[in-house]
């Protein structure tokens, strides 16, 4: 999942023009737990977090594609805008103090400084500051923490998210007292649940880019688990990409087709109606957007596709299926533009006796097909003459 945002290197936020947020209430100025990061029946990241006064610090292990430690610090002023950022980056078997990578984040009142070191080279570069309130580097889940405390106080909320380009808008909204939500175009939507003094208790991202949920623990044992995952890596066993990359090459009578996608894994969970709502657009794949390409005229499901790059998408229904062609291509596979559909075409869905593990998509006899979990649905495809 690139921007699928375990893999989002740093988010920045910043608050839309709403002044100075308020110093959250005393009673939630001091924390120190863990959380666990579960995506279906797998542990993806752990990760431990102290937060006392205006400062948190952090040590995260997150196990794709390999093992990997970060210590996360961050502080923050009392109208709670964030001064200072820093995540260093390590090896499993390293030492807890060394870094093969460090990334700090220097803020100032109009502008800040980004230094990323990675052995012995430096790069900096700078952007204008839009009021920050928090930064987020997930996996560390307690930045979000941070953001929860943020929100309660502030009330509703729009925040920017500044990849180093063009800022992205993140909506905070108090659903409840104990729950809001965080969603940007690029990321979904992730619930996040707080206990009856404010904390974090439980993220829902399996609407978002992320998949997963994560959830709060009282203490993590780092040291053994990380240990336990190099090892799983050494020996072959270790959790590699979450949803690897691959490509669909195929000759249908005459015309060259390609589709480049990736494939995300069942990991125990219910995929169609859970992980993939039904009657919803569905990015058929993960991260960025399914594509297809096809270098002569085609008809599929007996719509006419001209020679041309797509991408694709699907509508996954309890009674019925759709294959979405849509013209727009490059995007994230969270944006979806229906004005640019060129067509939605029927798909006959068909109950597997045994359940597919990882998401396929395949040409063959005629047929463009998806294969899921315990579901396979298929339009058939064919050049016109």
């Amino acid at each position: 999942m690139k921007v699928h945002l375990l893999a989002l290197a740093t988010v920045l936020s910043a608050c839309a023009g709403s002044g100075p947020l308020p110093r959250p209430p005393a009673a939630f100025a001091d924390d120190s737990a863990g959380f666990v990061t579960m995506l279906g029946a797998d542990t993806t990241a752990l990760e431990l977090f102290t937060i006392r006064g205006n400062t948190l610090e952090a040590e995260v292990v997150s196990r794709t594609p390999r093992t990997a430690v970060r210590r996360v610090r961050m502080s923050w002023d009392n109208d709670g805008h964030v001064t200072s950022y820093e995540t260093r980056l390590r090896g499993p078997e390293a030492h807890r103090d060394s870094a093969r990578a460090v990334t700090t984040w220097a803020v100032a009142s109009d502008s800040i400084t980004v230094t990323n070191t990675t052995g012995t080279r430096t790069q900096t570069s700078r952007m204008a500051n839009g009021n920050v309130s928090t930064v987020l580097a997930l996996p560390a889940y307690s930045t979000i923490a941070v953001l929860a405390r943020a929100a309660l106080a502030h009330g509703d909320t729009l925040i920017y998210a500044q990849f180093g380009g063009d800022p992205l808008p993140f909506r905070v909204r108090m659903d409840s007292p104990a729950t809001y939500s965080f969603a940007a175009p690029q990321l979904g939507t992730m619930l996040v649940q707080l206990d009856a003094v404010g904390r974090v208790h439980q993220i829902d991202a399996r609407r978002s880019t992320v998949g997963a949920v994560v959830k709060r623990v009282a203490t993590v044992n780092l040291p053994a688990w990380i240990s336990d995952y190099a090892a799983r890596d050494a020996a072959g066993r270790g959790l590699g990409p979450l949803s690897p990359p691959d490509s669909v090459r195929a000759t249908v009578g005459g015309a060259n087709v390609a589709i480049n996608y990736q494939r995300p894994f069942k990991r125990g969970r219910v995929i169609f109606g859970g992980v993939v709502p039904w009657d919803a657009v569905w990015r058929t794949g993960a991260n960025t957007a399914t594509s297809f390409r096809t270098d002569r005229n085609l008809t599929i499901g007996g719509v006419s596709v001209p020679a041309g790059s797509y991408t694709l998408w699907s509508i996954p229904g309890r009674t019925a299926w759709q294959l979405v062609i849509n013209k727009q291509t490059g995007q994230w596979g969270t944006v979806y533009n229906q004005d640019q559909d060129l067509a939605r075409i029927p798909m006959t869905a068909e109950r597997l006796t045994s359940p597919v593990e990882q998401f396929t998509i395949d040409i063959d006899t005629g047929r463009l097909s998806l294969a899921w979990d315990d579901t396979r649905a298929w339009v058939p495809i064919a050049v016109v003459p």
